[in-house]
């Protein structure tokens, strides 16, 4: 991601391109246990919060600041953006995001102490690739009548 970013920085499409990059470098970084590294860069995008904030690159913003506050330990904020974040992505009917989405969210009640929270969004988080595989096959057959 890092490369993607330095390079992205001599195109002439830099300023499109820099909320996507810049956010998943800040998603790498946080991740992997650089959370000073990715709060640097995340100042970045808190510096203009209009471009990185609007349109398509919400789900960016989103997606950083929950992995970033995750990473900071502070559940509270992680927690709050990663309901956002399922809600929206259950607006898009995203499967993979929404499967994601529900992990995230019941590693942070984890961490929090909430077992039962917790357990309400692995039932979701194992559930869903089930639900998944018994719609394509329902669609499968339909289709072949």
């Amino acid at each position: 991601m890092k490369l993607a970013y330095d390079e992205n920085e001599k195109s002439e499409y830099r300023i499109a391109m820099r909320p996507n990059i810049l956010n998943n470098l800040v998603i790498a970084y946080a991740v992997s246990d650089s959370v000073s590294i990715a709060s640097a860069y995340f100042k970045e995008v808190e510096n203009d919060l209009e471009n990185y904030t609007t349109g398509n690159n919400r789900d960016y913003y989103i997606e950083a600041s929950k992995q970033l506050a995750k990473a900071k330990e502070n559940y509270s904020e992680a927690l709050k953006y990663g309901k956002e974040h399922l809600k929206l992505k259950k607006s898009q009917d995203g499967f993979v995001e929404i499967y994601n989405a529900e992990k995230f969210l019941a590693d942070v009640y984890m961490a929090m102490g909430e077992i039962d929270n917790s357990n309400q969004h692995l039932n979701a988080y194992y559930k869903k690739p089930q639900n998944c595989f018994k719609k394509r096959k329902i669609l499968s057959i339909l289709s072949a009548l």
